[in-house]
C-alpha cells in the first residue's frame, strides 16, 4: 500500500494531465472485469459522474440479486444527489434495496424520487411502460410487507401478464405478491 501511495503521489507530481485519463482507462476494465465498485469509483475520480450513474443503472439490479443491499446503497451515496434524481432506473434500484433491508421508508421515498426523474426525463415508450411496471410491483411488494393486501391485484397485472417479456425476478415478486391476495374462502373452483 505504500508503494502504490507513493507511485500515486509521484504520478500526480510528474503527469498530473494523466490522472484523469488513467482513472477512465481503470474504469472501463474494472467494469469489463465486473468490479462495479472499482468501476465507479475510477470514474468519479475521473469526473465522469453520468458514467458511474450508467454503471449502476445497468449492474444495479445484479446488486440486488446477488444480496448487495448494502453495497448499492453505499455506491449510489457517492454520486451527487442531483444527478441520482434524475435517474428512474436508479430510483427503482435504490427502492428495491430499501425495501429488501426492510426500511420501507426510504424505499416508498425512493418511489416518489422515481416519479419525479420520470416526469424530468424522456425515456423511450417501451423503457418507460416496463419501469413504471417494475414500479408498481415494487409498491404491491411494500403493500404486502405492510399486511395491505386490498388492490394487490391491479399492481401486478400488468407484469404477470407479460410474464415472457419481463425479468424472471420481477415475474416472480410480482406472482409473491399475487399470491397474498388469494382469500382459499372466497376460491369457488
Amino acid at each position: 500500500h505504500l508503494f502504490a501511495e507513493f507511485l500515486q503521489r509521484r504520478l500526480e507530481r510528474d503527469q498530473p494531465e494523466r490522472v484523469t485519463q488513467l482513472h477512465a482507462t481503470a474504469s472501463r476494465w474494472f467494469a469489463d472485469h465486473k468490479l462495479l465498485r472499482e468501476a465507479v469509483d475510477h470514474a468519479m475520480a475521473a469526473g465522469e459522474e453520468q458514467r458511474a450513474i450508467e454503471l449502476l443503472e445497468l449492474h444495479g439490479i445484479d446488486l440486488l440479486e446477488h444480496s448487495q443491499m448494502s453495497t448499492l446503497l453505499a455506491l449510489v451515496s457517492k454520486l451527487p444527489p442531483h444527478i441520482v434524481a434524475l435517474s428512474p432506473r436508479l430510483q427503482l434500484c435504490v427502492g428495491w434495496a430499501n425495501m429488501l433491508l426492510q426500511r420501507p421508508t426510504p424505499a416508498r421515498a425512493a418511489l416518489d424520487a422515481f416519479e419525479s426523474a420520470v416526469e424530468q426525463c424522456s425515456p423511450s415508450t417501451s423503457e418507460l411502460r416496463d419501469m413504471r411496471i417494475e414500479a408498481d410491483v415494487l409498491r404491491a411488494t411494500l403493500e404486502c410487507s405492510a399486511d395491505h393486501t386490498g388492490g394487490l391485484d391491479e399492481l401486478v397485472a400488468k407484469c404477470l401478464s407479460r410474464s415472457e417479456s419481463m425479468p424472471p425476478w420481477l415475474v416472480s415478486v410480482a406472482a409473491n405478491a399475487a399470491s397474498s391476495s388469494f382469500d382459499p374462502q372466497l376460491d369457488t373452483s
